[in-house]
C-alpha cells in the first residue's frame, strides 16, 4: 500500500504522514463508542488529537510513535493480505471510487486514509481509557515525569501489545467497524487517570506477581521478595524506574490514586481518600519489611503487596462507610494521617459499636434498635470472621482494637439475642423484663467476655431475678418452684392458706400423709376438708411462667453456643464446669442424682428419667479435642453414671457421631477435582492416624475405654465413607486416582485385622447407594476385597419389599411358597382361606404373593428352580376356587410372566438389575392396589390412566410444571414491591413487566425472541402494546410435559404446594400408572397421545422415568435408594389401608380437567396417603429394614445377615471389634431439615426457615453470579461488535481458552468452570422461566460453543443472559417473601457497578450451611430406647436469617448484554441518534432544492455526505442541543476544517442537527439517483436475494398505484431501509415480506404522529425481494416528475 519501509521522516518519501493522520481523525474517532457516562468525551478526544497531531513540532515524539504504530499495523495486514502490491492497479479501475473522489490521486488517498483510521481508532482507544490521552499534555515541569512514562510505555510494544489480529474477530478474522472504550475502574466504573496507562501497569504488575506466588522458589527467598526482584529486571519495571527516579512522591501518589480508582469501590471523596492514605503507609511499610528501597519501583511493587493483603479490609471499610457514613468525619478528627499502619476499618468499626446506646424502655424503642443491629450484623460478622480465620492481617495495635470491639459486640449480641428470644415475641415478657434489660446493658459493659465466669455468672443472676419476678407478677405468691422439692411445679395445688402457697401434687400429697395432718410446709397454716385438685387459673399462670423460662432458656443456650464457645475456642475451666452443673441436679424428688436439660434455673427442665444429650459435647468438641479432653472425659463419665451397661455403647456411638459431625463441618462435598484430592487427603490422614493408635493399643495391651479408641473409630468411619463416596463418583483424574489407590490400600490393610470395620464398609455402600452397587464390586478386582467372602457368590436374594404389608401378607405368601416346593395345592388353599383378614385385604395380599413367589421365579437361571408350565396351569385352576379374588386378570397376568407382551418392561427376566426388579415389584404393587380399591375419587385418576387412558387426553396430570404467570400477576399485584407494574408484549406476543412507574423508559430485547421491548419518554415502541390482563392466556399444556428423563445432577424439583419429596413420589406414581396404561385394551397409543412431544419408545421412556424418580426422592430424603423404595411401598399400601375423609375426596373433579382441580388433588392426595408416611419416615424405615431382615424367607441371604448380625462388647476397651460401633447411620445433611419441617405441624410457624430450604436448591447457587457477571463483562469486552453469531458457534470453549494469552488463561478458566458448574445444575429451572429451546439445553463442557457463554437475548445467548436473571430472581423472590413475613425493609442495588458479594445470599451449602444445622442439632440417648435427633428449629431459622439474610438486598440493576457485529448497523446508529436528538423532516421543498443546487459537483456532494457519516456517529453517542447548526457542530465541536464541512452554503446556515437525518436521506438519495443515472449501482451491499426484476404486470400495477403515494416520501423511506437493513448479511429471510407491510411500522418507529401517503394502496406481490428494482422504478418515476 506504501512505502512500509521507509521511516516517516525520509524527506523523499511520496507520502505526508502527518497529512494522512489529521485526514483520519474524524472518521477515525466516529468509530469509537465511549461508555454512557463518558459520550461528551468523544469530541474532546477530537481536539485533543488535532491539537497533538496538527502541533507536530509540541508533540513531534508522540506523533512519530504514532506512526510507526500504525505503519506496523497496516504492514502486518498487508502481509497477510492477497496480493497486496496490486491494490494501486485495481484501484484505478475502480470508476465508481474515482468518481466520487474526483481524481485517480484523490481517490487513492481516499483508500489510504480508510485504512489507516480504522488502526488509528484501535490506537487511540486502546490509549485513551480513562481519559489518559490528557495526561500526554502533561509537560509542565512539575509533571514531567508523566509525559515522559507516558511516551515511554506508549513506545512498548510489548507493553501496548497490540497487534494486527486483535484488531480481528476469532474465526472470520474480520476487522471491526466499531471500537469501544474498555473502562478500567471498578466495577466498569469511568474515572480520570492521574497515572499514565496505569491499568497496564496495573496488568502487568498483577501478572509478575502471579508468577512469583505460583513459583517454587526456595527456602530463603519469599515470593514478595522475589516479586521485587522480578520488576526490577523487567521492562515494565526499568521504565517506572526512570519516573522514580524524577519524582518518586508525585509518581507514587498519582498510582496510588488510580489504583484506588481500579480496585475499590467507594462512595465518598473522604472515603477515597483515606484508602489513598492508608494504602501508602501501608506499602511503605510492606517495602521496609522487605528491605526495599522507598524512592524506586520497589514502592509501586508494594502498592500491590499491600493491597493483596489489605483488599479484605478494605471492603470491610467501604461497607462501614456505606452504613454508617458519619463514621468518616470521626476518622478525620482521630487524625489517622499520622498513623503507621492500617487502622481505618479497625478504628470505624470499634467507633460505630462504642457510639452504640442502649434504651430500652419500650418494645419499640426495642425493636427499632434491634433494626439497627441487623443492618450491622453481615459486616461486624465478616470482621470477625477474617481475625478468626488470619489474624495476622491485623497488626499488634490493630488485634487490641479487635479485641476491644469484640467485646462491644459481644455485649450487643447477648441484648440482641436476649430481645429476639424473650423481650419482642411476647408483649407480657417486654413489659416483665424492661427494668433488667438496664441492668444487663451496664453489667455487660463492665465485662462482656463471655468466656469468663464472672460475665456468665452475672447474665445467670439476672436471668434468675428475672425468673423470680415472673413467678411474682404471674401469681402474688410465687410459683418458679415448688417449696418441697423445689423443682419446676408440675400439676400444681393451692392451698386454701392466707398466702395461697402452691406445690406440686404428688409433693404435697406425700406431705400431708408424712405430717398427718392438712397444713402448709411453708407457713404451717392448717385446714380441713381439702381436697388436692388442679386448679386451672393457677395452671395457667405456671404455663405462662414455663413460658417465659423456656424462652429465657433458648436464649442462654444461643449465648453459650455463640459466645461462650465462640472462634472454635472454649470458655474458662470454670465456665466449663458451671455449664456442666447445668445439666445435672441432686433431685429431691427423685432422692437421686438427676438429668436436666441446659438451664440456668435448677428447679428447671429436670428429667423424670435420665436423658443424655449432645448439646455441650458437641461444643467442646468443636475445639481441639486435646484442648478439652479432660471435660469430654468427665462428660462421658458423668453419662455412664446415668446409664446402666447396656446404654454404655449408645453413649459411645453419640460420641463418635458428634465427632464425625465435626469432621463434615465445613468440608466441600463438591465433585471438582481439587475438592476430591483435599477430602480424599484428609480421609487418608485420620485413618493413619487411627492406625497408628490401634498399632499403639496393641502393644501396650490397654483395653480401658478412652476418648482416643473412641476417636480413632470416628476417623475410620469417616475415611471409610469418604472412601466408598469417591469410589461411586468414578472419577477419572490421575490425581484423584492416585490418591485414591493410597486410601484403598490401607483400609484393605486395616479390615483384615478388623472386620466389623470391613462390615462397615458394606453396610454404608448398601445403605448409600443400594444393593447394585455392592453386586457391581464382585467384578472389580482393585475393590472385591471390601466384600467378605459370604458375599462374592454370584447370585444373591432378591429383598421382599411387600413384607411392610403386614402378616396377612407373610401367612399367605408361605403358603404359596411351600405350595411352589411340595405342590400340595390343597394344603395352601386351606391355609389361605383360613388366614384372618378382610377379603379385600386378602386379596391383595395372595396377588402380591403370586408376583413374589411365582412371577419373580422368572429371575433364576438355575434350572432345577425354574418353574414348569404345568405348574403355573395347577396355580391358575386354584386360584378361581377363591371367592376373595375377583380380579383373575392381573393373578393370570402374574402366573403367566405377561406372556402375552414379551417386550414389555414389567416382564421379569433374568440379569436385570436390583432396582429393575424393585421397580416392577413396586409398580405391579399399585397396579393391584389400584385394580382391588373403591373407585375413590383420589385415586380414579391414577386407575383411569391404568384402565382407559384416552379418558385423560385432556387432563392436567399430576406433578406436571405449569405456566405460572397468571398466579405471578396475582403475586406481584399483591405486593407492595412495584405497586405501579404494568404488563405489555413484543412484537411477536410474548409478554414482559415494566416496573417502577410502569411506564417505557428505555429498550431492551424479548427473551423469549430478542426483538425490541420497552420505549423512550415514557411511551412504549409502537409495535409494543399493553396487555390487558384480562385477556392473558394460559400456556400451561395438558399431558406429560417433562420430556426425556435427566439421570444426571441431583437437583430436586417441587410443584406448586408439593415438596420435593412428595413431588417425586407422586411422579413415580403417575409414571406407573402410565406404564401400566399402555397395556390396556387400545394399546400404548392413548398414553403415547398424553406424552408431548410422544416419544418414540414409550415404553423406555417410562422407564427412565421411574428410574430418575427413585433416584430424585433418595436425593430430596437423603436415603439410600433401597430405603426409598421402601417410602413407595408404604405410601402404596397406605392408598390401599387408608380411610379417607370426605372432604379431602372432593373439591376437584376426578379428571383433573383444569389446574385448580389438578392443585387441589394433589393436596388432598399428600395429606391422606403421603404426609402421614413422611412424619415418622426415619421410624418407618427401620422398623422395615428390622422386618425385612427377620423375614425367615431372606434368613439366608447372607448380605442381610451380615448387615444385621450384631455382636455384643464383652470389654469396652475392645469396642471396635464390636457390631455396634459400625452401624451405618444417616448422617446429618441439609435434606434432613426438609424431613424436620416436614414433621412440623404448625403452618404458620418458622416460615422464613421453610421457604429457605424450599428455595435452598437454588439459593445455594446465587453464590457464583458476581463470577458469572464478571465473565459476561470479560467476554463483552472482548468481543462486542466484533463477532458475529455464526462465529461464536463455531468457536469452542477449549479453543477460545487455547487462544488467551497466558496472563487471561486462568481467570477465564475458572469463570468459565463456575458458569458451566451453575448452568449444568439450573440449566432445567431456568429453561422453564426463559424458555429455552431444548436444543440449547444439553450439558455444556470444553467441547460446547462459545455462544453459550455470550450474554444475548436470541438462541445460545438466552443460556447466559437467563442464567443470570434467574440467579437474580431467585435472589429477589426469597428476599421478597421474606420481607413480607418478617415486615423488615432492605434495600436496592440499581447499579450494576455498586453490586458485591455482600448483597448477595451467598454460602458454600457444605461450609457455610451444613455447620449451622449441627449447631442447632443434638442428639439424644434414653436407657434402652437408643439415639434420636433432635432439631432446635426456632433457633436455626434465627441463624440462617442472620448470616444469609440479612444485610442482603434486591438487585435491581440491569446487565450488559453483547452486541454482535451483525447487530452494529447504520439502523442502530440512527435509531440511537434519534433517541438522543428527535429528528424532523425538511420544512419545504425549496429549501431542498437549494441545498441540491449548491451541491453540482458529484465530488462535493460526495464530500458533504461523507463529513455527515462522520457527524452522524458522533452525534449517535453523544447529545448535544438539537438548534445547533450542524455546520458549527463539525466546526466547533469536531474541529473539522472548512473545506470538509457540507460544502452547501444553504445547509450550512440552515440545517440544525435535529436535521441530520433528513439531510443525510436527501444527499444519499440524490447520490444514488445520479449513478443510476450514470448506469451505475449504488446498492454495492444488497444481496441478491433483494435484487430479483419485477415483472412487467406487477411492475405496471406498482406504477399505477404510485399515483396515489408522494413520491419523494416513498422514494426517501424506501432506500434508507434498503441500505440500513438490507445492505448486509442476516440470518432473517426477509424476501417475502411486503414493502407496504415493512415501510408502515418502520416510519411509524420513527414519526408515531405521520404516514406515508398512499402506502397502503402498494400490491402485495412486490415484496422486499424486488426492494432494488421498485426502488429504481420509483425514482425514475420521481425523477420524472420532477
Amino acid at each position: 500500500m506504501m512505502d512500509l519501509e521507509s521511516s516517516p521522516h525520509d524527506e523523499v518519501s511520496p507520502v505526508n504522514y502527518t497529512a494522512v493522520l489529521v485526514d483520519c481523525i474524524h472518521p477515525a474517532m466516529a468509530r469509537i463508542i465511549d461508555p454512557s457516562d463518558q459520550r461528551h468525551r468523544s469530541t474532546e478526544r477530537v481536539r485533543l488529537l488535532v491539537q497533538l497531531i496538527e502541533e507536530d513540532g509540541a508533540h513531534h515524539e508522540f506523533v512519530n510513535l504514532l506512526k510507526h504504530l500504525i505503519i506496523s499495523l497496516v504492514k502486518e495486514k498487508e502481509e497477510k493480505g492477497l496480493n497486496p502490491s496490486d491494490w494501486l492497479s485495481r484501484k484505478g479501475l475502480d470508476i465508481k471510487e474515482v468518481q466520487e473522489s474526483g481524481t485517480f490521486r484523490q481517490a487513492c488517498w481516499q483508500r489510504l486514509t480508510s485504512t489507516v483510521a480504522s488502526f488509528l481508532a484501535e490506537v487511540i482507544a486502546a490509549c485513551d481509557i480513562s481519559n489518559n490521552l490528557h495526561l500526554l499534555m502533561s509537560d509542565q515541569t512539575d509533571h514531567r515525569w508523566a509525559h515522559r512514562l507516558w511516551l515511554n510505555i506508549f513506545s512498548s510494544n510489548e507493553l501496548m501489545n497490540m497487534t494486527y489480529d486483535m484488531c480481528l474477530s476469532p474465526e472470520k478474522k474480520i476487522q471491526r467497524s466499531e471500537v469501544p472504550v474498555l473502562e478500567q475502574g471498578f466495577g466498569g466504573k469511568s474515572f480520570t487517570a492521574k497515572f499514565p496507562f496505569s491499568w497496564i501497569v496495573k496488568r502487568k504488575l498483577d501478572d509478575i506477581w502471579k508468577f512469583a506466588s505460583e513459583a517454587k522458589v526456595g527456602a530463603e527467598i519469599s515470593s514478595e521478595q522475589q516479586f521485587l526482584r522480578n520488576i526490577q529486571k523487567s521492562k515494565i519495571g526499568k521504565i517506572l524506574q526512570v519516573a522514580m527516579t524524577t519524582d518518586s512522591k508525585d509518581v507514587i501518589k498519582s498510582y496510588i490514586s488510580d489504583f484506588v480508582s481500579m480496585a475499590c469501590k467507594t462512595t465518598q471523596d473522604g472515603e477515597y481518600k483515606l484508602l489513598c492514605q492508608q494504602l501508602k503507609k501501608s506499602s511503605l511499610s510492606v517495602v521496609h519489611k522487605l528491605g526495599g528501597q522507598v524512592e524506586s519501583v520497589d514502592l509501586v511493587a508494594g502498592v500491590h503487596l499491600a493491597f493483596i493483603k489489605l483488599q479484605t479490609r478494605f471492603e470491610h471499610f467501604a461497607q462501614i462507610v456505606e452504613l454508617c457514613p458519619g463514621v468518616l468525619t470521626a476518622l478525620e478528627e482521630e487524625e489517622i494521617k499520622s498513623e503507621r499502619e492500617m487502622t481505618i476499618d479497625v478504628k470505624s468499626l470499634k467507633h460505630v459499636l462504642s457510639s452504640i446506646d442502649g434504651d430500652f424502655r419500650t418494645q419499640i424503642k426495642q425493636r427499632k434498635w434491634l433494626n439497627e443491629i441487623h443492618k450491622l450484623f453481615p459486616v461486624v460478622q465478616r470482621v470477625m470472621d477474617l481475625f478468626k480465620k488470619d489474624n495476622g492481617v491485623y497488626s499488634a495495635g490493630n488485634q487490641i482494637i479487635i479485641d476491644e470491639s469484640r467485646c462491644l459486640w459481644s455485649r450487643i449480641t447477648v441484648m440482641k439475642l436476649f430481645f429476639e428470644h424473650v423481650s419482642l415475641p411476647n408483649k407480657e415478657f417486654a413489659k416483665l423484663i424492661s427494668p433488667q434489660c438496664k441492668a444487663m446493658w451496664l453489667g455487660l459493659k463492665k465485662s462482656a467476655n463471655l468466656k469468663t465466669d464472672e460475665t456468665v455468672n452475672m447474665l445467670v443472676k439476672i436471668l434468675n431475678k428475672m425468673n423470680m419476678k415472673s413467678g411474682q407478677v404471674y401469681y402474688e405468691s410465687g410459683i418458679h418452684k415448688c417449696g418441697m422439692c423445689e423443682e419446676s411445679i408440675a400439676d400444681p395445688v393451692m392451698l386454701p392458706c392466707e398466702p395461697k402457697h402452691v406445690f406440686c401434687k404428688e409433693c404435697i400429697e406425700e406431705y400431708f400423709i408424712t405430717e398427718m395432718a392438712r397444713k402448709c410446709p411453708t407457713c404451717k397454716s392448717e385446714f380441713d376438708d381439702f381436697q388436692c385438685k388442679e386448679q386451672s387459673k393457677v395452671s395457667a399462670a405456671i404455663a405462662k411462667h414455663n413460658t417465659f423460662r423456656q424462652c429465657c432458656n433458648s436464649f442462654f443456650m444461643e449465648v453459650i453456643s455463640q459466645l461462650c464457645f465462640a472462634d472454635g475456642t472454649p470458655p474458662s475451666e470454670k465456665v466449663i464446669k458451671r455449664l456442666l452443673g447445668y445439666v445435672t441436679i441432686d433431685s429431691k424428688k427423685q432422692k437421686q442424682p438427676a438429668t436436666k436439660k441446659v438451664s440456668p434455673f435448677p428447679e428447671d427442665c429436670i428429667d423424670p428419667n435420665p436423658v443424655v444429650r449432645s448439646f455441650l459435647l458437641q461444643l467442646l468438641l468443636q475445639s481441639s479435642l486435646e484442648q478439652v479432653k479432660e471435660h469430654v472425659e468427665g462428660y462421658l463419665a458423668n453419662c455412664n453414671f446415668f446409664m446402666n451397661g447396656s446404654n454404655v455403647v449408645s453413649i459411645c456411638a453419640l460420641f463418635i457421631n458428634c465427632l464425625e459431625d465435626t469432621y463434615y463441618s465445613g468440608v466441600s462435598q463438591d465433585s471438582a477435582d481439587n475438592q476430591t484430592c483435599e477430602l480424599i487427603q484428609d480421609a487418608h490422614n485420620k485413618l493413619r492416624s487411627a492406625q497408628v493408635f490401634f498399632t499403639r493399643q496393641n502393644i501396650d495391651d490397654s483395653g480401658s475405654l478412652s476418648v482416643q479408641l473412641l476417636e480413632a473409630i470416628a476417623q475410620i468411619r469417616f475415611a471409610f465413607t469418604i472412601l466408598i463416596d469417591v469410589i461411586q463418583q468414578h472419577h477419572d483424574s490421575l490425581n484423584i486416582k492416585r490418591l485414591l489407590s493410597m486410601l484403598l490400600k490401607d483400609a484393605c490393610e486395616f479390615c483384615k485385622k478388623n472386620k466389623q470395620a470391613q462390615l462397615y464398609l458394606v453396610r454404608y455402600m448398601y445403605k448409600a447407594y443400594g444393593r447394585d452397587a455392592i453386586n457391581q464390586l464382585r467384578d472389580d478386582v482393585q475393590l472385591d476385597w471390601i466384600l467378605p467372602d459370604e458375599l462374592k457368590v454370584q447370585e444373591q436374594s432378591i429383598p421382599d419389599y411387600f413384607v411392610i404389608v403386614g402378616n396377612t401378607y407373610k401367612s399367605i405368601r408361605e403358603a404359596v411358597g411351600e405350595c411352589v416346593v411340595d405342590k400340595d395345592f390343597e394344603k395352601m388353599s386351606k391355609v389361605i382361606i383360613n388366614v384372618k383378614g378382610k377379603e379385600k385385604q386378602k386379596e391383595v395380599c395372595l396377588l402380591l404373593s403370586l408376583f413374589r413367589e411365582i412371577t419373580m421365579n422368572a429371575t433364576t437361571r438355575v434350572e432345577a428352580k425354574v418353574m414348569g408350565q404345568e405348574v403355573k396351569r395347577k396355580f391358575g385352576e386354584v386360584l378361581q376356587n377363591f371367592p376373595f379374588l375377583k380380579i383373575k386378570v392381573i393373578a393370570d397376568t402374574l402366573l403367566m410372566n405377561r406372556v402375552q407382551n414379551r417386550q414389555h418392561v414389567l416382564r421379569v427376566m433374568p440379569d436385570l438389575s436390583h432396582q429393575d426388579y424393585c421397580i416392577q415389584g413396586a409398580v405391579t404393587h399399585l397396579q393391584i392396589v389400584l385394580s382391588v380399591v373403591d373407585r375413590k375419587s383420589l385415586t380414579q385418576c391414577l386407575a383411569t390412566l391404568m384402565r382407559e387412558p384416552s379418558k385423560m387426553q385432556n387432563s392436567f396430570l399430576p406433578a406436571m410444571p405449569q405456566d405460572d404467570r397468571m398466579e405471578a400477576v396475582q403475586a406481584l399485584r399483591q405486593s407492595n414491591i412495584d405497586p405501579n407494574l404494568t404488563w405489555n408484549k413484543c412484537p411477536n406476543g410474548h409478554p414482559y413487566v415494566i416496573g417502577d412507574c410502569g411506564r417505557a423508559y428505555g429498550t431492551g430485547r424479548c427473551m423469549e425472541c430478542g426483538a425490541p421491548i420497552g420505549g423512550e419518554g415514557h411511551r412504549l415502541h409502537s409495535d409494543n402494546r399493553t396487555i390487558d390482563m384480562t385477556t392473558m392466556v394460559d400456556t400451561t399444556s395438558k399431558g406429560h410435559v417433562l420430556g426425556n428423563a435427566q439421570p444426571n445432577g441431583n437437583q430436586i424439583v417441587c410443584e406448586r404446594t408439593m415438596n420435593c419429596v412428595t413431588t417425586a413420589i407422586v411422579r413415580f406414581l403417575l409414571h406407573s400408572s402410565m406404564l401400566l396404561g399402555t397395556e390396556c385394551q387400545h394399546g400404548p397409543q392413548p398414553i403415547i397421545t398424553i406424552i408431548r412431544p410422544p416419544p418414540p419408545n414409550v415404553l423406555e421412556f417410562l422407564w427412565r422415568h421411574l428410574h430418575n424418580d427413585i433416584r430424585l426422592l433418595s436425593v430430596a430424603t437423603g436415603k439410600s435408594k433401597d430405603d426409598s423404595i421402601f417410602i413407595l411401598h408404604k405410601v402404596i399400601d397406605n392408598v390401599f389401608q387408608t380411610k379417607v375423609a370426605d372432604n379431602l375426596q372432593s373439591g376437584f373433579q376426578q379428571l383433573l380437567t383444569s389446574k385448580n382441580c389438578r392443585k387441589t388433588w394433589e393436596e388432598n392426595f399428600t395429606a391422606a396417603y403421603i404426609k402421614p408416611v413422611l412424619q415418622g419416615v426415619d421410624e418407618m424405615i427401620n422398623e422395615s429394614n428390622k422386618t425385612l431382615s427377620e423375614d425367615k424367607r431372606l434368613s439366608n441371604d447372607p448380605l442381610m445377615c451380615l448387615l444385621n448380625a450384631q455382636i455384643e462388647p464383652e470389654d469396652l476397651g475392645k469396642l471396635a471389634d464390636t457390631s455396634h460401633v459400625w452401624q451405618h447411620r444417616s448422617c446429618i445433611t441439609i435434606h434432613s431439615i426438609h424431613q424436620a419441617l416436614e414433621n412440623e405441624q404448625d403452618d404458620d410457624n418458622l416460615l422464613v426457615l421453610k421457604h429457605f430450604i424450599g428455595k435452598e436448591k437454588h439459593l445455594r447457587f446465587v453464590r457464583y453470579l458476581p463470577d458469572i457477571v464478571q465473565l459476561q463483562r470479560l467476554l463483552i469486552n472482548k468481543f462486542n461488535r466484533h463477532i458475529d453469531a455464526s462465529e461464536a458457534i463455531n468457536l469452542t470453549i477449549s479453543k477460545f481458552l487455547d487462544q488467551l494469552p497466558v496472563s487471561e488463561h486462568s481467570e477465564f478458566k475458572h469463570l468459565i468452570d463456575t458458569f458451566i458448574h451453575a448452568w449444568n445444575s439450573l440449566r432445567r429451572d431456568v429453561a422453564a422461566i426463559v424458555k429455552i429451546q431444548e436444543c440449547f439445553l444439553e450439558t455444556v463442557t470444553y467441547k460446547s460453543n462459545m455462544a453459550i457463554l455470550l450474554p444475548t437475548r436470541q438462541e445460545s445467548g438466552l443460556c447466559c443472559t437467563g442464567l443470570v436473571e434467574f440467579l437474580r430472581d431467585t435472589q429477589n423472590e426469597f428476599l421478597g417473601r421474606y420481607q413480607n413475613i418478617r415486615e423488615e425493609t432492605l434495600s436496592k442495588v440499581e447499579k450494576k457497578s455498586d453490586l458485591l458479594r455482600s448483597h448477595l445470599i451467598a454460602y458454600d451449602p457444605d461450609r457455610d450451611l451444613l455447620p449451622l444445622i449441627l449447631s442447632q442439632c443434638q442428639y439424644i440417648v434414653r436407657p434402652m430406647a437408643g439415639n434420636r435427633i433432635e432439631y432446635n428449629l426456632t433457633g436455626l431459622e434465627l441463624q440462617v436469617i442472620e448470616r444469609f439474610v440479612r444485610g442482603r438486598a434486591f438487585i435491581k440493576c440491569k446487565f450488559d448484554q453483547l452486541l454482535f457485529r451483525q447487530d452494529v448497523r447504520n439502523a442502530a446508529i440512527f435509531e440511537n441518534l434519534r433517541n438522543n436528538i428527535p429528528q424532523e423532516e425538511f420544512s419545504s421543498k425549496a429549501l431542498q432544492c437549494s441545498i441540491l443546487a449548491d451541491l453540482r459537483s458529484y465530488q462535493d456532494l460526495c464530500g458533504c455526505l461523507a463529513s455527515l457519516d462522520i457527524a452522524i456517529g458522533f452525534l449517535a453517542n453523544y447529545k448535544p442541543e438539537a438548534d445547533m447548526l450542524i455546520n458549527d457542530y463539525l466546526r466547533d465541536k469536531l474541529a473539522m476544517k472548512q473545506d470538509k464541512g457540507l460544502k452547501s452554503a444553504t445547509a450550512s446556515h440552515q440545517c440544525s442537527l435535529k436535521h441530520v437525518l433528513a439531510l443525510w436521506q436527501l444527499l444519499a438519495m440524490e447520490k444514488a439517483a445520479r449513478l443510476i443515472n450514470n448506469s451505475q449501482d449504488p446498492f454495492d451491499g444488497v444481496g441478491e436475494d433483494y435484487r430479483q426484476k419485477l415483472n412487467d404486470e406487477d411492475k405496471n400495477n406498482l406504477i399505477a398505484k404510485l399515483r396515489f403515494t408522494k413520491l419523494d416520501q416513498l422514494c426517501g423511506e424506501l432506500y434508507e431501509y434498503i441500505v440500513l437493513n438490507l445492505s448486509h448479511q442476516s440470518e432473517e429471510d426477509r424476501t417475502k415480506w411486503t414493502i407496504s407491510e415493512t415501510l408502515e411500522p418502520y416510519y411509524d418507529g420513527k414519526n408515531a404522529d405521520a404516514e406515508i401517503t398512499g402506502l397502503d394502496s402498494l400490491p402485495e406481490s412486490v415484496t422486499l425481494s424486488h426492494a432494488v428494482d421498485a426502488w429504481k422504478t420509483i425514482a425514475q418515476l420521481y425523477s420524472t416528475q420532477e
